[in-house]
């Protein structure tokens, strides 16, 4: 009696192959939802970036604590309320919630310092900040080196 060349294992020979399939089929579904899930950070990361430079522009320029573009007024600084400033620059409408630290660092006697924020800053989410130089003007004619600390974040 001659026996067949087909072997014992019939159908399960193709498992290993099928196997094959699979895995590969897994690996490129894994890959392509981490690529779009990268694509869909670099996007979000990309426009808040852009926020943040807007909002920096926005504060540099805002009357209620500038004399003119870059130049915050003492006097102002010194009246400053919170509230106030949260009314002006209202988070809904901007998309975005903020915080802004101006701080004195020229060493006079007298030291404009503020921080305006729309919240607390979050714990569990993505910051993104900037700083940029401004001069405080006092009504005496002193001007006062400066940093400013903008703070963006999302507002769900």
């Amino acid at each position: 009696m001659r026996k067949g060349t087909k072997g014992v294992a019939g159908f399960f020979a193709d498992i290993p192959a099928l196997l094959a399939i699979i895995i590969g089929l897994w690996l490129f579904t894994f890959s392509l939802y981490h690529t779009h899930s990268r694509y869909i950070e670099d996007v979000k990361s990309e426009t808040m970036h852009g926020d943040l430079e807007d909002f920096v522009r926005i504060v540099r320029d805002n009357n209620m604590i500038t004399r003119s573009p870059g130049v915050l007024c003492g006097e102002k600084l010194d009246s400053l309320n919170n509230s106030m400033f949260v009314e002006q620059l209202d988070p809904v409408d901007l998309g975005h919630n903020y915080m802004v630290e101006i701080e004195d660092d020229s060493g006079y006697p007298t030291v404009y310092s503020a921080t305006i924020s729309s919240s607390p800053l979050p714990e569990d989410r993505d910051v993104y900040s900037r700083r940029t130089s401004v001069v405080i003007a006092e009504p005496e004619g002193k001007m006062h080196l400066s940093t400013v600390y903008v703070s963006i974040w999302g507002l769900t």
